[in-house]
């Protein structure tokens, strides 16, 4: 095969790709939520852990490959920024018990995940009660939404 034959030398690399504007957007979704900014609860709280952000740029990448196979996990942050916000979150105030569970299962899942410390007994449950579920999925569907916002103004 001589350069003359490649379809990169043909121009065909240069040919509008075949994918639909509705896949170019939903791309582009990718795009900001990966280079949007941390979300703390208010804008002079405690800075969003230092542990927990240096793993924030690979866990987004994980979260948009959670989303393309699975469906509930679409348009959602990853539970490692859930991680970070509950935390600045439990500085500024006491997180009720549900919240603390939320924060003590999400710790036990996440520190393990990226070799950060290891899971031991916090008092976290098992498994989240459905109302709990609920809330995180909210939390983190809401931390997607302040994730993308900001660029999606202009």
């Amino acid at each position: 095969m001589n350069a003359d034959t490649l379809p990169l030398i043909q121009g065909e690399f240069w040919a509008e790709p075949p994918c639909s504007r509705a896949t170019r957007a939903h791309d582009l979704d990718y795009l900001l939520y990966l280079v949007g900014p941390l979300v703390v609860p208010r804008f002079d709280s405690l800075e969003f852990p230092e542990l927990i952000r240096s793993v924030v740029p690979q866990a987004r990448l994980r979260q948009i490959g959670l989303g393309a196979r699975d469906e509930q996990e679409a348009g959602l942050a990853s539970e490692e920024e859930a991680l970070g916000y509950l935390c600045c979150a439990a500085h500024e105030a006491p997180l009720d018990s549900d919240w603390t569970d939320i924060m003590c299962w999400l710790t036990v899942r996440v520190g393990p995940r990226w070799k950060m410390w290891e899971a031991n007994d916090l008092g976290a449950p098992e498994q989240l009660t459905r109302t709990e579920q609920d809330d995180l999925r909210r939390l983190r569907a809401w931390l997607r939404e302040q994730i993308e916002k900001p660029r999606k103004k202009s």
